[in-house]
């Protein structure tokens, strides 16, 4: 679910891969691969991400503590 975030909060922004790319300091293949779910972020990214989109690491992760907290 986290690659589906990224890409939409990339695309909300109107950011290319290669510019999001910079933007991180990672190759443009990386953020293909973080989009597809091939490999996952490091926290040092997604705590960048979270700020620069000015959202939380559990919104990009797709985590949703109400939902688990449901199943217990």
């Amino acid at each position: 679910m986290y690659g589906a975030n990224i890409r939409q909060l990339r695309k909300a922004k109107k950011i290319t891969q290669q510019d999001f790319a910079k933007l991180f300091g990672v190759d443009n293949t990386t953020i293909s691969v973080w989009e597809l779910e091939k490999a996952e972020p490091s926290i040092k990214h997604l705590i960048t991400m979270a700020k620069f989109f000015g959202v939380t690491i559990d919104e990009i992760i797709g985590y949703d503590k109400d939902a688990e907290a449901k199943k217990e």
